[in-house]
């Protein structure tokens, strides 16, 4: 009776574990994890708990775990990283699945312990996709300062998330926010005043398209979600902005700047 096959290409950069019969242990740490709320919903789910980063999917394939992960992660002290990453500011320990991943039951689980030192945040996502996630485990002041000094003006708009505009940026701030917020995408539509301003591809349709996940521009943590976004250098007329999923737009505001 087999347990486990692990297979690559000897002197590449890839492999797989594949379990045919997987051990209690293993399903019910999947299952203990994915009861929980992950950081980001992506391609892969991803969780943080305790000092361990993990990615969840199901249903998985082996299609699905042929991209590498990249992991970012950054300390307080850039003194405790290796002498070859300070001038970097940050860990990078990217890695593929046959490496850290598991592949049984049309589920897949990847797992990373972070460093022993004092971590600030972690970036991670995959390899080559329009996807990842900026975690802060132990928040700067300064991130906290920017997120009091916006929240302490009217907002642009209020729904889901309060809408402000601030020295050139878009800014979204949700307290409390939570991570099931942060799961779907943002649409960002502006107008510009005079529409040869626009990229030739977008001058038929009269405005910028510029959605973006929270991965790209978000920040959580301390229980607030704080994206923000670099305005278009040029005038703008109309901005309409909000969040969308499969069955169409969840909330949405419009700004008159």
């Amino acid at each position: 009776a087999v347990s486990k096959v692990n297979t690559g290409r000897v002197g590449q950069a890839w492999g797989v574990v594949h379990y045919i019969n997987p051990p209690p242990e293993l399903i019910s740490e999947y299952q203990s994890i994915a009861s929980t709320e992950p950081a980001a919903r992506k391609e892969f789910d991803v969780y943080f708990d305790d000092r361990t980063v993990y990615y969840l999917r199901e249903p998985c394939e082996r299609a699905d775990t042929t991209a590498r992960f990249f992991l970012h992660v950054y300390p307080i002290d850039a003194n405790d990283l290796p002498n070859d990453r300070r001038q970097h500011g940050f860990d990078n320990l990217d890695f593929g699945f046959g490496e850290r991943g598991l592949l049984f039951d049309g589920k897949c689980m990847a797992r990373f312990a972070l460093p022993q030192y004092a971590v600030s945040k972690v970036n991670t996502g995959r390899v080559g996709q329009a996807w990842g996630v900026v975690h802060y485990i132990n928040p700067p002041p300064e991130l906290i300062s920017e997120f009091q000094s916006i929240a302490s003006n009217e907002p642009a708009a209020r729904s889901e998330f309060d809408v402000y505009i601030a020295e050139g940026k878009l800014y979204y701030l949700k307290e409390p926010c939570v991570r099931t917020d942060t799961a779907a995408r943002f649409f960002l539509h502006i107008v510009p005043e005079a529409v040869d301003d626009l990229p030739a591809p977008r001058r038929e349709y009269g405005f910028d398209n510029l959605d973006f996940g929270l991965g790209d521009h978000g920040l959580l943590f301390g229980g607030k979600c704080m994206v923000n976004v670099d305005l278009p250098q040029y005038a703008i007329a109309r901005i309409t902005t909000g969040q969308f999923d499969d069955a169409g737009r969840i909330w949405e505001v419009e700004l008159a700047p």
